[in-house]
């Protein structure tokens, strides 16, 4: 943990609030600047991957596991802005594979600062776990946690689909859900690997991932496994001594029509998982059984 992190850890958690809620606003100013600054070309190498997705919902080991592979090299987390990890890779000779939950939101201004010298994808995991791992984590304090979580939740991911469809740089997502990834760790690497353009060696793909930046923001889990494996899947069915905010949360999300329309289309049913209906417009939509096929 840096010792940045450890100072904001050390404020009241009112002070923290207002601090993020600042930051984030002084960070969107900046990328806005970023975005009319940068212009590269139309035929910009690649030179970032930027995984995203809603909070909580497995970007930080996408990003190690991901990274894992000859001409990748992933960066250390810095909540400074796209334009941090772009400057950075003109640096460099290999592809840097960056993470921030708030790319995800900042999509249309990554790729207009960036163009086709970026590439993003977004984790797309059931927010039934996300909560769960809410319970247990106190940051992301820009997530409500009282019942205007659900069209805070939707409202991320209508606007990202909104953008796979419609936007000019649709074509440069890949959408992978969480509960896919954990299930066939290595088809889903070797088709992103492939989706960069990377030719694949399938004797260098396993389930192992590595960390090359310990001290990195808040300590997680994440960080005391090595491997992707299935024991955070489903979690919110067995999850015990749960809190009382996150209990009644877990039994709304059925209330708003559009949240159950859009759970049901990615494929989160009431009783158990099943095959996503989602439209991904111009996205890579990774799912196994295509893969397979």
């Amino acid at each position: 943990m840096s010792l940045k992190v450890k100072l904001y850890s050390a404020l009241p958690a009112a002070v923290r609030g207002a601090a993020t809620r600042a930051y984030i606003a002084l960070r969107a100013r900046r990328e806005r600047a970023a975005a009319e600054r940068l212009a590269p070309g139309p035929d910009a190498p690649l030179r970032v991957v930027y995984i995203t997705g809603f909070p909580r919902s497995g970007t930080t080991m996408l990003k190690y596991y991901f990274a894992g592979y000859p001409g990748l090299r992933q960066t250390a987390f810095t909540p400074v802005g796209f334009h941090d990890a772009w400057s950075r890779a003109q640096r460099s000779d290999e592809i840097l594979v960056d993470k921030s939950n708030h790319y995800i939101g900042s999509l249309p201004l990554l790729f207009r600062g960036c163009g086709r010298g970026a590439r993003a994808v977004v984790v797309l995991r059931d927010p039934r776990d996300c909560l769960v791992s809410f319970a247990r984590y106190t940051e992301n304090r820009e997530v409500p946690r009282d019942r205007s979580f659900w069209r805070y939740w939707l409202g991320q991911h209508e606007r990202l689909l909104r953008y796979a469809r419609e936007g000019e740089r649709g074509d440069c997502l890949f959408l992978v859900r969480y509960e896919d990834l954990v299930g066939s760790p290595e088809a889903a690497k070797m088709a992103f690997l492939r989706w960069i353009g990377i030719d694949v060696d399938p004797a260098r793909i396993d389930r192992r991932y590595r960390n090359e930046h310990p001290g990195e923001g808040w300590h997680d889990s994440v960080h005391d496994y090595r491997e992707i494996g299935t024991h955070s899947l489903q979690k919110w069915r067995r999850a015990e001594d749960l809190p009382p905010w996150c209990r009644q949360r877990l039994s709304e999300w059925a209330d708003d029509p559009e949240v159950a329309d859009l759970m049901r289309r990615l494929g989160y049913g009431a009783e158990h998982l099943t095959t996503p209906s989602l439209d991904p417009g111009a996205a890579t939509f990774f799912q196994p059984e295509a893969t397979d096929a």
